[in-house]
């Protein structure tokens, strides 16, 4: 096979595989497996499953009072990953709203003490301070009546409110769970509560559907010979591809003080990374990345500690002077840290041995108390290498489906939002 042959085949595919993106339906063909034998490539387009229980993703009719999700409809998804691929998926799980359901359901109810996991009412707490005092328990002062649950067996996965700026939407209702050979079922429902309800409620009709996303996340058929660069280039096109399908790249990713976000990834001596950020402060005392070996102890990161830039690689603690503000980008290279733009220094740590205590946060430090002085900045890209190997590429976007603010990871195909549970939510740059 010549070599212009072989380039139109790898052009084929390359657009077979980003085409074949396909949510929902009986059986969903997501991506494409490839190999080579004997100069021949190969594809296969039957890697990932989605099925519905009953051959319909349908979840609608008339909504009964009930006191927990087992009195509500319901409806079953399952997704599974066909092992002659040798490919692992991340699943997105949606709830559809459709227009015609009643209003009445999506009203927001009175102050009453639930379940926190759960969201079943308690009804023998009839105040804030009775219920606050109740362990697993939360008051709640802008629920509706109209609840869903997302269950795998007897495991409770998600559970939430559905109101009325959920109508005509698909809502996601569960994500980032792993789909692999192994059939993953869940069961989807929808319950009105019915300690929160009353006669206005009655014979309303609730229409909706399921749909599940599947993505590729990783592949053990990676053997090519011949054209491997420009093979390479091609999946790094498709790798892109499925993240633009759900989600909007943007310039940045905006935090105030209040955001973090927990990489999952814990630093050691071999550890690289590389922050593009602009500072947004010229006061002290932000931790745009780090993690500490205990309350106190730093570990791995680059902070201004107030008047000074301090950069950490186990405990060697490297200190400049000077504020950190502006944009700039902080490459450390294992012992060795590089900071250029409108702050600079070069230093080199003392080698050593380690590992931290905890994974690595961005926008803010971790210490045993929760994430540490929280960073006002705006993140354009954020990477992480394992020994050389790039193990994390942050991408500033947001989803499409819902708008919401994050960092999509292109190497594991994960979606990262702010984990912070009070404040404001990340913001965006512009759309790139």
């Amino acid at each position: 096979m010549n070599s212009i042959n072989k380039k139109n085949i790898l052009i084929t595919i390359a657009v077979l595989m980003i085409g074949l993106l396909i949510t929902g339906g009986t059986y969903a063909y997501l991506t494409v497996a490839m190999s080579v034998t004997n100069g021949n490539y190969v594809t296969n387009t039957h890697c990932f499953g989605v099925t519905y229980s009953g051959d319909t993703d349908s979840i609608s009719g008339t909504l009964f009072p009930s006191r927990n999700a087992s009195g509500g409809l319901s409806g079953g998804i399952s997704a599974t990953a066909d092992a002659t691929c040798g490919l692992n998926g991340r699943g997105t799980l949606y709830l559809h709203i459709d227009n015609s359901t009643s209003n009445q359901l999506l009203s927001t109810v009175f102050g009453h003490c639930e379940v926190e996991n759960t969201l079943e009412t308690l009804q023998e707490y009839d105040s804030s301070a009775e219920c606050t005092n109740v362990s697993g328990a939360k008051w709640v002062t802008n629920g509706t009546a109209l609840k869903y649950a997302v269950f795998s067996g007897s495991d409770l996965y998600s559970s939430g409110y559905i109101t009325a700026s959920d109508k005509g939407t698909d809502k996601v209702i569960h994500e980032d769970f792993s789909v692999t050979t192994t059939t993953k079922t869940f069961d989807v429902y929808v319950w009105l509560d019915g300690y929160l309800s009353d006669d206005s409620y009655l014979d309303l009709p609730f229409n909706g559907s399921t749909k599940m996303v599947v993505m590729q996340t990783k592949s053990t058929d990676t053997t090519f010979t011949g054209d491997t660069p420009l093979l390479s280039g091609y999946l790094d096109q498709i790798k892109y591809s499925q993240m633009d399908f759900f989600y909007q790249r943007v310039e940045y990713i905006r935090s105030s003080g209040t955001q973090y976000i927990d990489t999952g990834f814990t630093p050691n001596q071999d550890t690289s990374v590389e922050l593009h950020f602009n500072g947004l402060v010229s006061t002290g005392n932000q931790d745009y990345f780090g993690t500490s070996t205990s309350s106190n102890g730093y570990s791995y990161g680059f902070y201004d500690g107030g008047s000074k830039a301090f950069d950490n690689y186990y405990d060697d603690k490297q200190i400049r002077s000077g504020h950190i503000s502006g944009i700039m980008t902080v490459k450390k290279n294992k012992n060795v840290t590089t900071v250029t733009g409108s702050y600079n220094l070069n230093l080199t740590h003392t080698p050593d041995t380690f590992t931290s205590g905890h994974s690595l946060y961005l926008f803010a430090r971790w210490k045993t108390t929760g994430a540490y002085r929280p960073a006002t900045m705006d993140c354009y890209s954020f990477k992480i290498w394992d020994d050389d190997t790039l193990v994390r590429d942050f991408v500033p976007v947001y989803r499409k489906s819902d708008s919401k603010p994050g960092l999509y990871d292109a190497i594991g195909g994960k979606f990262y939002i702010n984990q912070a549970t009070s404040g404001n939510d990340f913001t965006v740059g512009p759309d790139i």
